[in-house]
């Protein structure tokens, strides 16, 4: 059983330095504390049969107490008010992290695909030099050998070129011997008929030999 005693504001068993008589001022201490508990015990024991234990509250304590509690409470609400707002700043953070993130990683994506197509560009480009250096190549063995046919060419129409000069200079030989047979008769009379002669005379032996 719990019993809630009050003590008369004066009287003996007020506790002393609540007391009119308490010297403004003058420190109490724990040992005060002791004292006043032992004397209540001693008190209600005359009166009550039990065992006693004995927790006395000053009124001027309990008012300043609960004013510490108080201040405390105001203290923790502020805190709590305090906690309440950064947990709404944090998520709105959390949210506006959650959106960057979010658009980082579509970034990512279009980065990524950037990457392919311009990878799959220089492949293309890779094939297409490798296609057009082959094609160079080629292009520079038919060219090597256009100008050897060149080379060909030209040295042919050179040898060509002295034919027809050798051939130009047989034929001019043969007209000149030609056209100093028809004109030697006239020039070259006797000359000419001795000739004749002996050549008419050389067909006769060559053809008795044949018969």
């Amino acid at each position: 059983m719990i019993a809630y005693v009050t003590i008369e504001e004066g009287s003996a068993r007020q506790f002393p330095a609540e007391r009119p008589n308490w010297p403004k001022g003058q420190p109490w201490g724990h040992q005060l504390v002791e004292a006043h508990i032992n004397n209540l015990l001693q008190w209600f024991a005359k009166g009550i049969v039990g065992q006693l234990k004995v927790d006395p509250v000053s009124t001027r304590i309990y008012d300043k107490d609960s004013a510490l509690w108080l201040e405390k409470e105001e203290i923790l609400k502020q805190k709590i008010f305090a906690l309440e707002e950064d947990i709404k700043v944090s998520r709105s953070e959390a949210v506006s992290l959650a959106t960057l993130f979010k658009e980082s990683l579509n970034s990512l994506a279009s980065a990524k695909n950037k990457i392919e197509k311009i990878d799959s560009i220089n492949e293309s480009l890779r094939t297409n030099n490798a296609k057009l250096s082959l094609s160079l190549k080629s292009e520079s063995e038919r060219t090597v050998d256009l100008h050897s046919n060149v080379d060909l060419l030209s040295a042919g129409q050179d040898v060509l070129r002295w034919r027809l000069k050798l051939k130009g200079f047989f034929v001019y030989i043969l007209a000149t011997v030609i056209l100093g047979t028809l004109l030697m008769p006239l020039f070259f009379p006797d000359i000419s008929r001795d000739l004749l002669n002996s050549w008419y005379g050389g067909m006769l032996k060559l053809r008795s030999i044949f018969e």
